[in-house]
């Protein structure tokens, strides 16, 4: 602590002033304490300076209530003004040369405007604290960056501490949807704008996801048991597959937050789930092909149903057919059958259809191309015509002339002995 007249002159110093600055007060008393212990003088970058609008002294209203807030000055401004002053981060010069960084508080004695009182602190410590921090969550976001996976960490209370573009990008989040991040800098500064909540409802997931309750399930646990552990695949409505890791984050025993991990594995479960369909399929073949083999002729039907509904479930379908060409080629007549429970069509729908009617279909089948419609909606409607009428919503065959054929090329063949769900003609 400094007491300093008007001019800014030292008139005492306190033990610790002393030995801060490595001067004594007989040394410096009667100079300008500024000669000896100023940098450039800076303005103070946070601190909130208030001024007195001098009044008489010994007025009841000259007192500290009264003081205004007042533009951020220097102290060199401060002392030659007569008005206080603070500054959370400066630098004054030491007796041998070493810069000091301190903190300071300029306050001129109001009872005896003669006098003026400067209180300043060592910010060494505090300051290398600082850097290291600043260094260290610098070095994290860097890690965070560079990770292949999305993150979110958030607080214990639920506020986000941080996340990367990965994150945002991931689930697609537009500048407005962003949250306040806390980077090291803005944290330590006091400038963190953490006013919005990771919210364990996770707003931003609710209208992308295909089953949000599950997750919302989840996220409910990691609340109300803050130690327990997440992982689990969410599966977008556009087909986007991550994979999500949630773990609690911890300082000693403490758990202080969470952090939420996401990767997109879509490519990787398309790969499985096609590998595994493959193997499944192949299984399947070997085994009918094994049932078939070992049946009698009176069986085959009962066989070739069983192959229709086998076949139908492993593709997640709910009906199957097997359409049997004409001798002439103008007809596909439905010979065999199978439908899920309570998916059965009438019995006068799909028996017969003329080839003319699905001449796309019919051309699909001279080039001998497999036909997949993953989604019908898609269709031009000439197609989507011939589809109704597979599905038995056109007119039948016996209402509408042949008038196309199918080429020679592709044989007709029918099946000998087996069950028929019309008449059918035998070679």
């Amino acid at each position: 602590m400094c007491l300093l007249d008007s001019q800014g002159c030292v008139l005492a110093l306190n033990p610790e002033a002393e030995r801060l600055l490595g001067w004594r007060e007989s040394e410096l008393a009667g100079t300008l304490l500024l000669d000896r212990i100023s940098l450039k003088q800076k303005k103070a970058k946070k601190s909130k300076v208030l001024r007195s609008d001098r009044l008489p002294e010994n007025s009841p209203q000259n007192s500290p209530q009264n003081f205004q807030i007042e533009t951020k000055i220097s102290l060199t401004e401060a002392i030659a003004n007569h008005q206080p002053c603070r500054n959370s981060d400066d630098r004054f010069f030491c007796r041998d040369g070493k810069v000091l960084p301190v903190s300071y508080c300029y306050t001129p004695a109001i009872s005896d405007s003669k006098i003026a009182v400067l209180v300043f602190f060592d910010i060494t410590e505090p300051k290398h604290r600082t850097r290291e921090q600043e260094r260290s969550l610098s070095m994290l976001q860097g890690v965070l960056e560079s990770a292949d996976a999305g993150i979110l960490a958030v607080e214990r209370n639920g506020n986000i501490c941080s996340y990367n573009q990965k994150f945002v990008e991931m689930w697609g989040l537009t500048a407005n949807e962003k949250f306040g991040r806390s980077p090291a800098r803005d944290s330590i500064a006091g400038k963190s704008d953490l006013n919005k909540q990771a919210t364990t409802l996770f707003p931003f997931a609710l209208h992308q996801l295909k089953s949000p309750q599950k997750f919302l399930k989840n996220v409910m646990k990691v609340s109300a048991h803050p130690d327990a552990q997440i992982d689990d695949l969410l599966e977008f409505k556009t087909g986007k597959i991550l994979e999500v890791n949630s773990l609690p984050s911890k300082v000693g025993e403490k758990t202080v937050g969470r952090v939420w991990s996401f990767r997109d594995v879509t490519e990787r479960k398309r790969v499985e789930q096609a590998l595994q369909y493959r193997v499944e399929f192949e299984s399947l073949i070997t085994s009918l092909s094994t049932h078939f083999i070992s049946l009698s002729v009176s069986e085959i039907d009962r066989g070739i149903d069983r192959a229709l509904q086998a076949t139908a479930n492993l593709s997640g379908f709910d009906r199957s057919y097997i359409y049997l060409l004409s001798e002439d080629r103008t007809r596909a007549e439905n010979t065999y059958e199978w439908c899920a429970p309570g998916r059965e069509m009438p019995a006068n729908k799909l028996q017969t259809i003329a080839i003319a009617q699905i001449p796309w279909i019919a051309a699909k089948i001279q080039a001998f191309e497999s036909i997949h419609i993953p989604e019908i909606g898609e269709l031009p409607p000439q197609i989507l015509a011939e589809i109704a009428c597979i599905q038995g919503n056109n007119p039948t065959a016996d209402e509408r002339p042949a008038t196309e054929h199918l080429p020679d090329k592709i044989p007709a063949k029918t099946p000998n002995n087996s069950r028929s769900k019309v008449p059918q003609k035998h070679q």
